[in-house]
């Protein structure tokens, strides 16, 4: 049997690659899209030969997808002034562990996105936050309500539902 991380992280990596096709369908700026290259999970390469690095952490923890071991994988694509995005599930212990990293999150670039995935809800799949921007715009003070605001609209997945929907 293959472990829930596992199972759950191939699910994401797949979802996460159809939406990057689907986006680039009309404006046909992907070059070529590889995985398991260069330390990260997904590697874009676009027609201007920039890149995009994605990491894929279905269930944030305090181990293998600990913020800090995430953000160094990105920081030489950071570095090289390329996109960066991190997928992961919308859960609540996902939310919970962003706003607790919120400050990481925030000082590490501009172009870094976090991407919130429930492939189930009959609402939205997705939403997308860039921390530095979001941070830089909004009011600290009701950070945590607008984060909420935003992961309401797309319903919330909890690890149990995802291992019972993903085989």
């Amino acid at each position: 049997m293959i472990p829930i991380t596992d199972k759950l992280k191939t699910y994401l990596q797949e979802w996460a690659i159809y939406f990057i096709r689907s986006k680039d369908v009309i404006a046909k700026k992907i070059a070529d899209i590889v995985e398991n290259i260069e330390n990260v999970d997904i590697l874009i390469t676009f027609n201007d030969s920039k890149k995009q690095a994605v990491i894929i952490a279905p269930i944030l923890d305090n181990n293998s997808f600990n913020t800090d071991i995430l953000l160094e994988k990105l920081k030489p694509f950071k570095d090289q002034k390329n996109k960066t995005a991190l997928f992961v599930f919308n859960t609540s212990s996902n939310l919970k562990k962003v706003i607790a990293d919120w400050q990481k999150l925030a000082n590490f670039d501009i172009q870094f996105m976090i991407v919130f995935v429930n492939p189930f809800s009959n609402l939205d799949h997705k939403w997308c936050l860039f921390p530095q921007t979001h941070h830089s715009l909004s009011d600290k003070s009701s950070l945590e309500t607008g984060l909420k605001s935003l992961f309401g609209a797309v319903g919330a997945i909890t690890e149990e539902e995802l291992d019972k929907k993903i085989k």
